[in-house]
């Protein structure tokens, strides 16, 4: 078997292992990212859309390792990478990263200089953004590429459709700021049928449209986020902006089907610290919510909320294949599973991901946790992520 590429922290390779093999995880609890998946889902999404590919890869790709996703997207074929902050920016430019990467949030003031520098595509919604961009480029003697943000209905970042002819033509008059894109944001994409999307595509396509009669015509016109792609069929314009897509997300919502062309990428798995024999009526945990039945097996497994697997009735890992009940109270760094029987120690655990054929999918703990689909798997960054090939899963 041939080594796996490996981190200590998702985004910097560990200096005294920077590779392990797959029969000897790094820690007790580590995450496996398929990087055949990944570039599979890209090539899916450009053929799908048959649109430029934007990589969204904010929050460290939804907690998948933002450097690593990002090479393997743009190895598949997406044009440029997107993130929300230029903090999230900078740290690609150190990887080594130098294609076109567009910071979907404000910029601040002391970070202009240096996003200008290295070259950031900066999203102007806003006359005073404008103004701060143009004037240091022209004091640095560079020009800032920007994309403009419209608002049409999802009541963040933008300029109002009315607004933006004015504000287009300020930015090209004020000079030093190459004006790439125009772009939007749905807010409802992943609801079917829901009557803001539309309104907001009509919108979007009115100050398209306004803007090429007055000979405005950027090159980069995205709306279309992962839902967009898969869900209706409305206009793509030339560019598409995913993230869940191409990291096996699906279309981001917990309520659709996974769409049929991508596949998963994600898995969460431990080994089993300990497996005890318990007499009737042994409180398990904090809070002592649960009682073993007589001679019950508990089994430790070392993951808890301090790494992101949250308290929840219901939680269940995958242990030889099988679904088995977390019990008692998840503390912040183990929860307790119950066994059908005594388990050999470092036993593989699946939190998140397949065993089998058995699976947990991050829509499960979505509904059963209640939060958004892309939390569920911006697990702790600290957890090692290792990056495998379909060919390592074979042997």
């Amino acid at each position: 078997m041939r080594p796996v590429k490996i981190g200590s922290h998702p985004d910097v390779y560990n200096p005294f292992c920077p590779y392990v093999s797959m029969n000897m995880p790094p820690h007790p609890t580590w995450i496996e990212i398929n990087v055949s998946a990944i570039e599979q889902n890209t090539r899916a999404v450009l053929a799908f859309s048959k649109c430029r590919v934007i990589a969204v890869v904010k929050a460290n790709a939804y907690g998948h390792g933002a450097v690593e996703v990002s090479k393997i997207a743009l190895s598949a074929g997406a044009s440029a990478l997107a993130v929300t902050y230029c903090d999230e920016a900078f740290e690609l430019r150190r990887a080594g990263i130098h294609q076109d990467i567009l910071v979907l949030g404000g910029v601040l003031p002391e970070e202009v200089d240096r996003a200008i520098g290295e070259g950031l595509t900066l999203t102007i919604f806003d006359r005073q953004t404008a103004d701060i961009l143009a004037a240091r480029a022209r004091a640095l003697g560079k020009t800032a590429r920007a994309h403009l943000k419209v608002e049409t209905g999802l009541g963040r970042f933008g300029v109002f459709p009315e607004e933006a002819l004015d504000l287009s033509r300020t930015i090209i008059q004020l000079g030093g700021i190459h004006l790439d894109g125009v772009f939007s944001h749905y807010a409802m994409a992943d609801v079917l049928d829901h009557p803001l999307t539309d309104l907001q595509l009509r919108r979007f396509e009115q100050t398209i449209g306004t803007l090429h009669q007055s000979g405005i015509r950027p090159d980069t016109i995205h709306l279309a986020n992962s839902a967009a792609v898969f869900i209706g069929n409305r206009p793509l314009f030339n560019t598409v902006r995913v993230g869940e897509a191409i990291i096996g997300l699906g279309t981001g919502c917990d309520e659709l089907p996974f769409p049929s062309q991508l596949r998963r990428a994600f898995c969460w798995k431990a080994r089993l610290m300990a497996c005890k024999q318990y007499p009737a009526g042994w409180g398990i945990s904090y809070g002592q919510a649960y009682h073993t039945g007589d001679g019950e097996w508990i089994g430790i497994v070392p993951v808890g909320h301090g790494e992101g697997y949250r308290r929840a009735p219901g939680n269940q890992v995958l242990i030889g294949g099988k679904r088995i009940p977390v019990v008692g109270n998840v503390a912040i760094s183990q929860c307790m599973v119950s066994l059908p029987g005594p388990v050999a120690l470092s036993t593989e655990v699946v939190l998140i991901g397949s065993q089998g054929s058995c699976s947990i999918h991050p829509e499960e703990l979505s509904q059963r946790w209640k939060v958004p689909l892309t939390n569920v798997t911006n697990v702790d960054r600290h957890i090692c992520r290792v990056y495998i090939h379909d060919e390592d899963l074979s042997q």
